[in-house]
């Protein structure tokens, strides 16, 4: 393959990712606001409670398998892909009878024993995981992401329909579960009519073993991150039992830049693993694109987190309403804490794409080990859910000085000069926060204000990046002539 057909075909992958996750995400997020506002903080607790077992079983699920059909570096044969699934399929009944068994159990512990049968729906979704863990690497390996953009949109449209007329209807948690597994089961069904691979009944330990080895340091990278942040969520519901908004309001805070961030960051960090490794013996090309990647990622994130900080008041009031005016300052934190996601991406699918899950699980160890006596020690010292959402500010600080610590030997790209290269987006982004919130003392109607300092920040943004002719800003217009389709000349 050329370097040529490979750069055009990132670019395409690229687009089409890019404009599945920012259509997803903002389907995604029209959704919830209208939820949150039919519901409120408590159901959305709830939610919380369930998402903790289905994300653990699922890192269990998936195994590190489907990444390591990405990262492999010859083309996976029909053992490879069927072994993948059939694996995947027996670990999800595993984890599916033990959510079923002992979810009395361990919701009764936190006094949930309500959420018993809704758990028991949700976990369905595992082994729609293992049904789509290995079309979802076919098509990674191919950058074919027309094919996800379809599946996500289609899945939105019809698992958010039916969970507002659940919500109208006065379903409550269900109309959640509804949502959660409806969206799963149409993505599933979009890609099992749209990828044509079926397994077939052969199964291989060896390929599996092979797989694993690089697999299941993923896996326990994968868990280790996702018993922090599922720890975090059952430490909020045990330290505030009598407030069952606690941790409604604080993963809401939490999730309205979540959403923003990864329509971006979830684009970057698909597209870079398969992109990545078809350049493993090309160091110099894999800085460029590990650069690239973390500068352009900069230059859209930062304003819009910076913009966020500064008008969450409104924003919140306007869209979620004034029960969950409370979630403000969690909002406010959790934007300076996704700045570090463009870098924690772009660093780690590059040690991944070098095929050193061992790096990237001794990184996953040392970060947790921080993370958790942050977690800890926040916990124990403040009575405020916000020093939670502080605490884990500082550990994202500390986990992109790690991530980029490997970068520095095996592609030459160390931490001080992935700091020097966001150093402007990060000034501009600064300078038109500081804009946005001075147009704040304007004594307009809240509606109309809003929509002027939205436009204005924008306007001020791409105005001042022309002016001094950022480097982000210039490549990204060239990325995205690419995307365009060339028009043909036409013979006089």
């Amino acid at each position: 393959m050329s370097e040529t057909v490979t750069k055009k075909r990132i670019v395409k992958g690229f687009g089409w990712k890019l404009l599945e996750r920012f259509a997803n995400q903002g389907l995604t997020l029209a959704i919830t606001l209208a939820l949150s506002r039919i519901l409120g903080p408590a159901q959305y607790t709830k939610l919380a409670i369930i998402n903790i077992f289905i994300t653990i079983a699922d890192v269990f699920v998936q195994s590190g398998l489907s990444t390591a059909l990405i990262q492999k570096k010859e083309e996976p044969d029909q053992k490879d892909y069927s072994s993948v699934f059939f694996m995947s399929f027996g670990v999800a009944s595993v984890f599916y009878a033990l959510i079923f068994f002992l979810s009395p159990m361990i919701l009764g512990y936190f006094n949930s024993a309500d959420l018993v049968m809704p758990l028991r729906v949700t976990s369905l979704v595992l082994f729609l995981g293992a049904f789509t863990s290995v079309q979802n690497a076919i098509v990674a390996r191919k950058l074919d992401f027309k094919i996800v953009f379809i599946s996500c949109i289609s899945a939105g449209i019809i698992s958010g329909t039916a969970a507002i007329i659940a919500a109208v209807c006065g379903l409550g948690i269900w109309a959640l579960v509804i949502h959660f597994t409806v969206n799963r089961l149409i993505m599933f069904i979009v890609m099992w009519i749209f990828v044509k691979w079926r397994p077939q009944f052969t199964f291989s330990g060896k390929n599996v073993k092979k797989l694993f080895s690089f697999g299941w340091k993923v896996m326990l990278s994968s868990l280790i991150d996702a018993i922090y942040q599922d720890a975090r969520s059952l430490f909020i519901k045990k330290k505030y039992p009598e407030d069952e908004a606690a941790l409604g309001i604080y993963n809401r805070g939490q999730q309205v830049p979540q959403v923003l961030v990864t329509s971006l960051n979830g684009a970057v960090q698909t597209v870079m693993l398969p992109a990545l490794s078809a350049y493993q013996s090309d160091r110099p090309k894999m800085k460029s694109m590990v650069r690239r990647a973390i500068m352009s990622g900069s230059y859209i994130i930062y304003p819009m987190m910076a913009g966020l900080l500064v008008m969450a008041g409104p924003l919140i009031q306007i869209v979620l309403g004034d029960k969950w005016l409370a979630s403000i300052p969690i909002l406010q934190i959790y934007c300076l804490n996704y700045l570090f996601w463009p870098t924690h991406s772009a660093n780690l699918q590059a040690v991944n794409a070098l095929g050193r899950s061992d790096k990237y699980l001794i990184m996953e160890i040392i970060k947790k080990f921080f993370d958790f006596g942050i977690l800890i020690a926040s916990l124990l010292l403040f009575e405020n859910i916000a020093m939670i959402a502080w605490g884990s500010v500082l550990s994202n600080v500390i986990s992109s000085v790690i991530n980029a610590w490997p970068n520095k030997k095996l592609i030459d790209y160390g931490y001080f000069e992935q700091i020097k290269d966001v150093l402007p987006n990060a000034a501009l982004a600064v300078l038109m926060g500081g804009c946005v919130f001075a147009m704040s003392f304007i004594p307009l109607n809240i509606y109309i204000l809003t929509a002027i300092r939205l436009v204005a920040g924008v306007g001020i943004y791409v105005g001042l990046s022309k002016l001094f002719k950022l480097e982000s800003f210039n490549y990204i217009l060239e990325t995205m002539k690419e995307m365009l389709p060339k028009k043909e000349k036409k013979e006089k």
